[in-house]
């Protein structure tokens, strides 16, 4: 539904004859993937110049994968409902349905695509993901919510905030 939503933007803002550059974090990585690799084609993606990749999870969270058998997906499924979440729309962040989307999707490389990815040492967590990174190490080097590979789309740059994490919480202002 996102990527639907921001296609229908783009297309909207592309007539206006105006260059867009797409800025998104977190969740909203997949979606912009998305709507640039499927929902629009190149002609009408020709307006979007670059896409800045803020810690995007193009490649799912292992942390959801964690709570799809029973009991945590009862726990998952009791949070989604408390607090309103679209339930779908949390297990599209899955591994294995974000990895399947990633590997299908192909962004003309007329769109400059720039990733800013946080590298944090243990030490250097926020309260936000203190507690979900330890959860990740045996998984490979992570942000706190997801594997430091997997924000990066293809065909990119990469710009590192060593010291940061996910949230890009470490400066209280």
């Amino acid at each position: 539904q996102n990527a639907d939503a921001l296609a229908a933007d783009i297309l909207r803002h592309s007539r206006s004859g105006k260059k867009i550059v797409l800025a998104g974090a977190s969740s909203a990585g997949p979606a912009i993937h998305l709507a640039l690799g499927e929902r629009l084609s190149e002609h009408e993606r020709g307006a979007v110049k670059a896409w800045l990749n803020l810690g995007g999870i193009l490649q799912g969270s292992p942390l959801l994968d964690r709570f799809q058998g029973a009991p945590q997906r009862w726990l998952l499924d009791a949070v989604a409902w408390f607090k309103g979440w679209d339930r779908n729309a949390i297990l599209s962040m899955t591994t294995r349905v974000s990895r399947a989307r990633f590997s299908r999707l192909r962004i003309d490389s007329g769109v400059l695509v720039i990733n800013y990815l946080g590298i944090p040492l243990s030490g250097q967590l926020s309260k936000y993901s203190s507690d979900k990174y330890p959860w990740l190490l045996a998984d490979g080097p992570n942000d706190g919510l997801t594997l430091l590979t997997d924000v990066m789309a293809p065909n990119s740059l990469t710009v590192v905030a060593l010291g940061s994490d996910h949230f890009f919480a470490e400066d209280p202002r």
